[in-house]
């Protein structure tokens, strides 16, 4: 499967607009004469023009993010407008010797951002949900693709081009554009090709392999990668991991139940949690953010389990005695059909000393037999009666399990699906291709 990519970070600190997606910078709205400037007067008094367009910008942004803008207002009127662009059509034939038409020419390209403050009640609409998916659901991808419906590709008209403009330097825009490449970044882990993996553990009946690699350059790191086929729906099986104060029920590795330490809804949640692996020769402690992201069209959830770095307000030292635990997963849980999904989940360990073969073979039968096994069986209890998962499935106070069902009925899990039920008996489930790469990079 082919790569994914993720976009090159943009410095957009001279950012004025952007049509159809191409960043336009401040020294392209100018005209020759004035990127040859040759008095320090003409730099002061056309730098001010500029700096009262990006204030009403910057204010504009903030209004847009937060909801508080006017439904039918604008930052800049009409008279304002008329009366900044008088003023910059003025200075700068005066300063530079154009004739009116020319001046008046420039003066648009100046203004062009304050005339597209003016948006339609449509877009602010919109602006104001898809800030809603983030800030309160940390729907990502459900945000980034409401404000993508509002760009026009078909010979869109000049208003239309500058009201995308506009959307494109909101503070709600850029943070979905951060987000997107959190999910890229998942996307090329959990879709990585490499070969130099040796495997470490895998179920009797193959539905379940766990490889590693020692890294290169630092031999006490270690990295690995997971595949668990669940013969349960989608749903069934990220209730497991989902449901934290059940997690001990198939991880008997951990000491307490985790601590929920904040959430927003089921797709952004900060743990903390301690557990001892090797009768006790290895004690971790694990303080990390879980960023979900649902993609219903391609019919699964990717997941980031992050670390919590020092300055955030979740942070805590870890107990003494234990490791602090270096997360850094990067997962995808996929949809096949209604009765069937996999798990593929990569990540690293760090070791207080040098990892061996041996020692990695070790203690991925340890996770092999203990961890990943045990959260197989306990799915398939989530279908029966009176199952500890049943309350949860059925309040579903996150509505994150609502969003699962709509990607096990889509049809990129259909196809999964299909797929599988045609293997023969003595194929296995790692012969389907999830074909994942594409969902990553296509967005």
């Amino acid at each position: 499967m082919g790569q994914c990519h993720c976009p090159a970070a943009v410095d957009d600190s001279d950012l004025l607009v952007s049509a159809h997606g191409r960043l336009v910078h401040q020294s392209d709205l100018l005209a020759p004469s004035i990127k040859a400037k040759d008095s320090h007067e003409a730099q002061t008094q056309s730098r001010a023009i500029l700096e009262e367009v990006r204030t009403s910008k910057k204010q504009l942004d903030w209004e847009l993010s937060t909801g508080t803008g006017e439904p039918d207002g604008s930052l800049t009127t009409a008279s304002d407008a008329m009366q900044l662009k008088a003023e910059a059509t003025t200075l700068l034939e005066h300063l530079h010797g154009m004739n009116v038409e020319t001046s008046e020419q420039t003066a648009d390209s100046i203004l062009k951002l304050a005339e597209c403050t003016s948006l339609s009640q449509h877009t602010r609409d919109a602006l104001q949900r898809a800030n809603e998916l983030v800030e309160d659901e940390f729907d990502i991808l459900a945000a980034y693709k409401l404000l993508l419906e509002l760009r026009t590709d078909s010979s869109p008209s000049l208003r239309e081009s500058e009201e995308w403009a506009a959307v494109t330097t909101t503070p709600v825009f850029k943070r979905c554009l951060e987000g997107l490449s959190v999910f890229r970044n998942i996307g090329l882990a959990v879709c990585d090709q490499s070969t130099d993996w040796f495997t470490v553990w895998e179920d009797s009946a193959k539905h379940s392999l766990l490889a590693g690699r020692i890294d290169a350059n630092d031999p006490t790191l270690a990295h690995f990668r997971m595949r668990v086929f669940f013969p349960v729906s989608l749903v069934n099986a990220v209730s497991i991991t989902a449901e934290t104060d059940l997690t001990r029920l198939w991880n008997g590795a951990l000491e307490k139940d985790p601590d929920v330490l904040g959430r927003r809804q089921g797709l952004q949640v900060y743990v903390s949690q301690q557990m001892t692996v090797l009768c006790g020769l290895l004690k971790f402690d694990a303080l990390d953010e879980i960023q979900r992201y649902v993609d219903v069209d391609g019919g699964f959830m990717a997941e980031l389990v992050d670390s919590i770095p020092e300055g955030h307000p979740h942070y805590r030292a870890a107990p003494r005695g234990y490791n602090r635990a270096i997360s850094g997963l990067k997962s995808a849980w996929v949809a096949c059909g209604s009765e069937a999904s996999v798990l593929i989940l990569t990540g690293s360990i760090q070791m207080p000393f040098s990892i061996s073969k041996r020692f990695a073979r070790t203690l991925g039968s340890y996770i092999g037999r203990n961890i990943v096994s045990s959260m197989v069986k306990n799915s398939l209890r989530t279908q029966k009666a009176g199952n500890p998962w049943a309350d949860a499935l059925a309040k579903d106070r996150f509505g994150l399990y609502s969003r699962l069902s709509q990607c096990m009925a889509s049809e990129a899990s259909m196809t999964r699906g299909r797929a599988l039920a045609s293997l023969s008996g003595k194929q296995s489930d790692s012969c389907i291709d999830l074909d994942l790469d594409q969902w990553f990079t296509s967005i």
